[in-house]
């Protein structure tokens, strides 16, 4: 037990020690980045960003993966934005290329499937929906998995599940995605795969036991909004989890910020110079969006957040 224990701290310790070292390169490398005077307007918000990324002092990408050789898919990334940044921001090349270049999602699909922070909070997740369809034996376990993108987290969680009682809907809004999906998780005849946007979402879904998001409310106009449709679509002990990052990250304002979707919103909850909430902030809006008992767990940089459907007012 004791051994276990001081592995799980030696394995955080690295985690944010990798954390911070790159957010250190990356606040190097953004004082590369020329911006524009031509900024298409979707990219403003981008700019800004930049601008007011200060340097946090100097760690040469050599230094970095020697010491941290598991970021290699993020500098990767990393590398392949800031050398396209100005060009996108201006429209002479299209995100999609720079992001998945010939169609492939491997460049961003490496971060989710090999980065050590990721594969604990999906792991975390995983074990939570297995744990809740346990809890409710013996009737059909409906999950709603809400832009679940390259399969990061899907991927922990279906293995959990009892096939014979359990009904998974994959959604994304791209059709690339849920096509990828398709694919990689063939093996698995209890998932649909479907176009959904959740600011939009279909009157005819709904009663879900668990509507699952990681790492993609953020990109939506209105949290608020959101948050009321989701609670539409479970059902009414259902649940929803959310995996987010909640501290301000220059390397996805370099990264995932190149694409139009990072910069939808339109309120005025999120940190400064990003789409992202704080974890006090996600716990606020979930109530004053009438959600019932919330749990939280993670760090001030990334959370798991529970939350039960709670009753209508």
């Amino acid at each position: 037990m004791i051994e276990s224990i001081v592995q799980i701290y030696e394995e955080s310790t690295r985690r944010d020690r990798a954390n911070r070292a790159l957010e250190t390169y990356c606040s190097c490398s953004a004082q590369t980045i020329k911006i524009p005077r031509d900024v298409l307007p979707q990219y403003q918000k981008l700019a800004e960003a930049i601008r007011h990324i200060e340097s946090a002092g100097e760690v040469s990408r050599d230094r970095l993966l020697q010491e941290f050789p598991e970021l290699a898919p993020h500098v990767r990334l990393l590398d392949q934005c800031l050398a396209n940044c100005e060009d996108i921001m201006t429209g002479k090349k299209d995100h999609l290329s720079v992001l998945f270049p010939e169609g492939s999602l491997e460049l961003v699909a490496d971060i989710y499937q090999h980065d050590p922070a990721s594969d604990y909070f999906n792991g975390a997740v995983a074990k939570m929906i297995s744990n809740l369809q346990r809890e409710r034996q013996g009737q059909m376990f409906r999950i709603l998995e809400l832009g679940a993108g390259t399969g990061s987290t899907t991927k922990n969680v279906l293995p959990l599940l009892d096939p014979q009682n359990s009904r998974y809907t994959f959604t994304d809004l791209s059709l690339g995605f849920t096509n990828h999906g398709r694919r990689i998780f063939k093996q698995y005849p209890f998932v649909e795969f479907r176009i959904l946007n959740i600011e939009q979402p279909p009157p005819e879904l709904g009663g879900f036991d668990v509507v699952l998001a990681t790492n993609v409310l953020h990109a939506t106009h209105f949290i608020s909004t959101t948050l009321r449709n989701i609670r539409k679509l479970l059902a009414d002990d259902g649940v929803l989890i959310i995996s987010e990052v909640t501290k301000l990250q220059h390397f996805a304002t370099l990264t995932f910020g190149l694409t139009a979707g990072w910069w939808l919103h339109e309120d005025s909850c999120r940190i400064q110079y990003s789409p992202l909430l704080s974890g006090e902030t996600w716990k606020r809006l979930l109530k004053e969006s009438s959600y019932g008992t919330i749990v939280t767990h993670g760090t001030e940089r990334q959370q798991v957040i529970v939350c039960e459907r709670g009753r209508d007012t």
